[in-house]
């Protein structure tokens, strides 16, 4: 969680310093969706998606959620881990920036509730797992299939 947290927001101050450079300054809304929201939609549901269902940081440290059955979860789990995560935590902070409604509350309420069952020993599913029916395994368990060959060290 930590590794995502800190990979989205250096995405989105690279992307906004670019974009001020560039363009100049963007607006609060432009600013809000290329600073917060869509770098939190690639690292946490696109790259997931596309991917074996673990995002960036848990390619990082090694992890990946499983579904009931131990393989890729669907993409309706997938969804509700990234409204219920990290990724739900950012759409919050955008929300908070381009509206100014209420948000921001919210958001810290669902990051502390997310801090307090990361740290959970057992399973460390987190918040959003808990909810999407996810359990974490470590990559190196799984067969040379779903393991890259630099993990798995069997390659010369």
């Amino acid at each position: 969680m930590a590794v995502d947290v800190v990979s989205v927001v250096l995405l989105g101050t690279t992307v906004g310093i670019v974009t001020t450079l560039l363009v100049g300054e963007p607006d609060t809304v432009v600013t809000a969706l290329i600073g917060t929201f869509l770098p939190a939609l690639l690292l946490l549901f696109v790259i997931p998606v596309a991917g074996n269902g673990a995002s960036f940081g848990q390619r990082v440290v090694l992890l990946r959620p499983v579904g009931p059955d131990g393989g890729k979860p669907a993409l309706w789990r997938t969804i509700v881990r990234f409204l219920t995560g990290a990724g739900g935590y950012f759409t919050l902070l955008t929300l908070a920036s381009v509206v100014n409604g209420g948000f921001e509350p919210l958001a810290n309420l669902l990051f502390f509730a997310s801090g307090i069952l990361a740290i959970r020993p057992e399973g460390h599913q987190g918040l959003s797992g808990l909810i999407a029916g996810l359990r974490m395994a470590d990559v190196r368990a799984f067969d040379d299939q779903d393991v890259p060959s630099l993990v798995s060290g069997k390659d010369g």
